[in-house]
């Protein structure tokens, strides 16, 4: 067994079978993920594709860039809601970096896992709010348990976003950060796109998301 430790990610689409344009929600979803695939490019290891109507996974070598690209999905796929399991551990087998329903390992277990763990908060009315949990496993369930939290306040904020949120923090990601650039795309004055970004706790959010970057970084440094 390879001791290499991966990163599976797998998603999947909340109440699927109630989405009225399925067909179009797929397309998306598969446009999303090319996207991905061509712009975290350096740390797949395997791509992200669909593996059933409403699940997709893919594999990463990596952990910084975990919620980068989960962001980046959630962003893009909106109103489409999705909960991520994701798994950090060894491959069992051969990485096929085009067909990662061919790889099976621990990182893979620990993220269907967690998929699960998210199905049993839905269906029991589960109390903790979140669409992502995190399992690596180890001598790390402590700081898991720490990203998960914080992984859990992140989904209560952006669960407040409305559409002129998701709007304005697209094109403001876009353009790099720059509020004016964003307002004149929007035919704005820049203290609205600054209004808009600090009523939906936007800075607060990224800065919970730097700590878990740096959480992650300081990991990689142990793993290896």
């Amino acid at each position: 067994m390879n001791n290499t430790k991966y990163i599976a990610i797998i998603g999947d689409i909340i109440n699927s079978k109630e989405i009225s344009n399925r067909n179009e929600v797929q397309i998306q979803l598969k446009e999303t993920l090319n996207e991905i695939n061509k712009k975290y490019s350096s740390n797949i290891a395997s791509q992200f594709m669909i593996t059933l109507g409403d699940e997709f996974q893919g594999l990463l070598t990596k952990q910084d860039e975990i919620f980068d690209i989960i962001n980046f999905i959630e962003l893009n796929m909106y109103p489409t809601k999705i909960r991520f399991g994701i798994g950090v551990g060894p491959i069992d087998t051969d990485i096929n970096q085009t067909n990662s329903i061919e790889i099976i390992g621990p990182a893979y277990y620990k993220a269907r896992n967690n998929i699960n763990i998210l199905n049993n908060i839905k269906n029991k009315n589960e109390k903790i709010l979140t669409n992502v949990i995190i399992d690596s496993g180890g001598d790390y369930t402590n700081e898991d348990h720490l990203i998960n939290t914080i992984l859990s306040l992140i989904y209560i904020s952006k669960s407040k976003w409305n559409d002129n949120a998701i709007k304005t923090i697209k094109l403001y990601i876009k353009n790099n950060h720059n509020q004016l650039a964003t307002a004149q795309q929007l035919n704005v004055q820049q203290p609205a796109v600054s209004k808009t970004l600090k009523r939906c706790n936007y800075y607060t959010i990224e800065n919970s998301y730097n700590e878990i970057r740096y959480i992650l970084k300081g990991r990689e440094k142990r793993m290896v």
